[in-house]
């Protein structure tokens, strides 16, 4: 986990200004890239499932900043065009 956290987080700084979203095999792998990355980017990485999952992926959608999606189940049904997702991991 050490080097997936140090590789998004190199990725993330190469897309500082741009959305993007990071697919997950399961809520706890997102969790714990959410957790060990979430001081550094507070309000950029939008954690999504469950319940939550529609509510969050509205909030990429419609936010300003350079927001970024972490999710297990965002790999069907969601069409994120244009700026919407510039980069994925």
């Amino acid at each position: 986990m050490p080097s997936i956290i140090k590789s998004i987080d190199a990725i993330l700084e190469n897309h500082k200004n741009e959305k993007g979203i990071i697919h997950t095999h399961s809520i706890k792998i997102a969790e714990s890239i959410y957790k060990k990355l979430q001081s550094k980017y507070k309000n950029r990485i939008l954690i999504a499932f469950g319940s939550d999952r529609d509510k969050i992926l509205k909030k990429h959608m419609t936010s300003k900043n350079p927001t970024v999606l972490l999710s297990p189940s965002m790999s069907e049904g969601v069409d994120l065009k244009g700026d919407l997702s510039k980069f994925q991991v």
